[in-house]
């Protein structure tokens, strides 16, 4: 229910203990979005909505969703080479590839006798480690915050890491 998402409550709390004033919160949460889609799309969301301020909750889905993702200018900078992480990307794209994955990783576990998270099923582990994660999210806030700066209004950005993401970026 929208009335009940985090912006619409937000929005009246806002509103609520500031009579004088009249906040609007325009919410651009989509389920899945990486933070390098984020990144990418946030010249234009700037110009279309003309915020005072972002809240920007992401790197939740870095972690399976890197086949979208800003990944190949981190590896560049870093001078990684990136010919199996393309191979591992493009394969990633196909469902009934994740699903083997996601088998696959199930039937070792009860072979290994091991309990699986179900969540690190989902990521892409296999493929990217943990510090090239943080890389990457490290590199789209640089690019957030450069496309705030170049802003012509003066924007107030907040960045808020999923828990289940990267705890802390430097």
């Amino acid at each position: 229910d929208k009335d009940y998402s985090y912006p619409a409550q937000l929005e009246k709390l806002l509103n609520d203990n500031n009579p004088e004033k009249r906040f609007k919160i325009f919410y651009y949460g989509i389920n899945g979005l990486s933070s390098s889609i984020v990144a990418d799309n946030l010249s234009e969301n700037i110009e279309k909505y003309k915020p005072d301020i972002l809240i920007i909750l992401t790197g939740c889905n870095d972690h399976w969703n890197i086949h979208q993702s800003n990944l190949s200018d981190v590896m560049r900078e870093k001078n990684i080479d990136k010919s199996v992480l393309k191979i591992k990307m493009f394969l990633y794209n196909f469902r009934t590839f994740r699903l083997t994955h996601a088998a696959v990783n199930e039937i070792a576990s009860k072979i290994k006798n091991t309990k699986i998270d179900e969540f690190n099923t989902m990521k892409f582990s296999n493929i990217t480690d943990e510090n090239l994660l943080m890389s990457l999210l490290r590199h789209n806030y640089k690019k957030m915050i450069q496309i705030t700066s170049d802003s012509p209004d003066r924007i107030r950005l907040f960045f808020q890491t999923c828990p289940t993401g990267p705890r802390r970026i430097n």
